[in-house]
């Protein structure tokens, strides 16, 4: 993260260099969202929410994420991918 921070500040990524990024992003996000999932399927649903410890959802796919933080739109990371 920290080189795309550098790249999007200094001067704009080609579309190869965000792909390349995309992929690194896209395996920590991917990992966040399978344990999101684990917690959610660990601990029923409504017994999370009456006790108060529902995860906060984030919303959106993952593609949608990594593509706004390589400065792309979700879709053209994907026709890029």
């Amino acid at each position: 993260m920290a080189e795309r921070d550098e790249n999007t500040c200094r001067k704009d990524l080609l579309p190869t260099e965000a792909v390349a990024l995309g992929a690194a992003i896209e395996a920590v996000e991917s990992k966040a969202a399978k344990q999101r999932q684990a917690a959610t399927r660990k601990r029923g649903t409504a017994e999370l929410a009456r006790v108060g410890k529902l995860p906060t959802r984030e919303k959106g796919r993952a593609s949608e994420k990594v593509a706004a933080a390589v400065g792309m739109k979700a879709r053209t990371y994907e026709k890029e991918v």
